[in-house]
């Protein structure tokens, strides 16, 4: 177990195989998807190696009469109805504390997950107070404000924060892009777009901020920055 994501109410774990021989693996190293878990199941440990059953697999343990399968870890566990089941059991053994049962997100990572409390350096407003989601807001756009600077120069960062007002609309924009590291837990840059939509006779008085993140190649992933809610999920560059 080489990687372990929370995300306060959520977890996730990026899973990998010693060897690149099998199908499980080949998915997981192009598109990286989740194990979505509930409360009450294990939290993996990073660096310890665990054995993962799917509903085909059967193991025998040393010493053991008959064979491990995933119906015989929810017996002890739990049986998730709305996806496909997996669970990981510890390689050296253990006891039914020890066994975690998950639901496997082949979609892309876990982007499409409808709200989110975090991703990397983003802190999404999700379920703050207003008081609270409003100094998450500044620490983010101040982040952005910087990666701007640092990657672009004053210049450009100046142009990025001019309001821009088409005709026959009573709001405004304002849109900032740059790439931070951590976005979908990659330690490479990511880009990342914050558009700021302002009332028109008040640029103080923001209507919506939105987020959006490209996680992997060609894959947009947008959300509303105070709910963490989904808004587009679309291809594109």
């Amino acid at each position: 177990m080489n990687e372990i994501r929370a995300f306060l109410l959520q977890r996730g774990v990026a899973v990998h195989s010693k060897n690149h021989s099998s199908l499980m693996d080949w998915v997981l190293n192009f598109t990286k998807p989740f194990l979505a878990f509930r409360p009450k199941c294990i939290t993996p440990e990073r660096n310890k190696n665990y054995l993962l059953f799917n509903k085909d697999t059967r193991w025998k343990m040393p010493r053991a009469k008959d064979f491990i399968s995933l119906a015989w870890i929810q017996d002890w566990t739990v049986k998730y109805n709305e996806g496909e089941n997996i669970a990981l059991v510890p390689e050296q053994g253990g006891g039914p504390k020890d066994l975690g049962m998950f639901l496997l997100d082949r979609t892309g990572g876990g982007y499409e997950q409808d709200t989110v409390f975090s991703d990397g350096p983003i802190i999404y407003g999700t379920g703050m107070n207003d008081e609270d989601r409003q100094k998450a807001w500044k620490h983010f756009f101040m982040t952005m404000v910087k990666a701007v600077v640092s990657q672009q120069g004053k210049d450009a960062l100046r142009v990025k924060l001019a309001r821009r007002c088409l005709p026959d609309q009573d709001f405004c924009t304002t849109a900032l892009d740059a790439k931070l590291v951590g976005i979908g837990g990659i330690q490479e840059p990511r880009k990342v777009l914050v558009t700021v939509t302002t009332d028109i006779r008040d640029q103080n008085k923001q209507l919506s901020r939105m987020v959006c993140t490209w996680p992997v190649k060609d894959k947009q992933v947008c959300r509303d920055f105070d709910t963490g809610k989904l808004v587009t999920d679309d291809q594109g560059q």
